[in-house]
C-alpha cells in the first residue's frame, strides 16, 4: 500500500525494514517501513495490529515512535494501526509533534492521510524552518480531519454491513428459488402421475 501511495510521487522510494537493524544498534529493528522522498527526507512507518495501544508511558506508542524516529533516522514517524487500538482521545487520526497516529482497517485511505500529513509537515520545514504555525488554524484542521475520519470509518462500516445484508438476501433468494423449483417439480410429478 505504501509503495502504491508513493508510486505516484517522482523520486520516492519505500523500503521494508522490518528485519533490518537501524541506527540504534544491531538488534534494533523498530520501524517497519521507510519512505524516502525525492529530497532525501525520511518518513518511518510502524505497523500495528493489536487490540490496544497505550499512548504514553515507557511502553506507549509515542515513546515507541520516538525510538522509530531515532532508529530509522527519520523526520516524521507514522503508526498505522489495523485495529481501533488507540485510546479514545486519539480517534482515527492524531498528530503529536512529528508523530502521526492513524487507524486504517484495510483500504489505505487513512494511511494516505497520514502520509500526506507527513509530507506537508516536511515541505513546511524545508520551505521555511523558522516560520510560525497558526496553532488555531492547525487545531481546526486537525479537528475537521478527525471528524471526517470518524465519519469515513462509520460510513465504511455501514457499507460493509449493507454488503453482508445483500449477501444474506442473495443466499435467501437462492434457497427460495431452489425450493420453488423443487415444488414445481413436485407439482409436475403429481399432475403427471395417474391416480390409482
Amino acid at each position: 500500500r505504501l509503495r502504491h501511495l508513493a508510486g505516484g510521487l517522482a523520486g520516492y522510494t519505500v523500503e521494508r525494514t522490518t528485519r533490518t537493524p537501524g541506527a540504534l544498534g544491531p538488534n534494533a529493528t523498530v520501524g517497519d517501513f521507510v519512505v524516502t522522498t525525492a529530497d532525501g527526507d525520511r518518513i518511518a512507518v510502524e505497523a500495528k495490529n493489536q487490540a490496544q495501544l497505550n499512548l504514553t508511558g515507557r511502553d506507549g506508542i509515542l515513546a515507541e515512535l520516538d525510538r522509530v524516529l531515532a532508529n530509522r533516522e527519520a523526520a516524521v514517524a507514522i503508526c498505522v494501526s489495523g485495529r481501533d487500538a488507540f485510546p479514545g482521545e486519539v480517534g482515527t487520526f492524531g498528530v503529536y509533534g512529528d508523530r502521526v497516529l492513524v487507524v486504517d482497517d484495510g483500504d489505505g485511505t487513512m494511511t494516505a492521510v497520514g502520509l500526506r500529513w507527513a509530507l506537508a509537515a516536511l515541505a513546511r520545514r524545508r520551505n521555511d524552518p523558522g516560520a510560525a504555525v497558526d496553532l488555531t488554524a492547525l487545531g481546526e484542521h486537525l479537528d475537521r480531519i478527525r471528524m471526517l475520519a470518524e465519519r469515513f470509518k462509520t460510513t465504511r462500516r455501514s457499507l460493509t454491513d449493507i454488503g453482508k445484508s445483500v449477501e444474506s438476501v442473495r443466499d435467501t433468494l437462492a434457497a427460495m428459488r431452489t425450493d420453488l423449483l423443487d415444488l414445481v417439480d413436485e407439482v409436475q410429478r403429481t399432475v403427471s402421475t395417474p391416480s390409482g
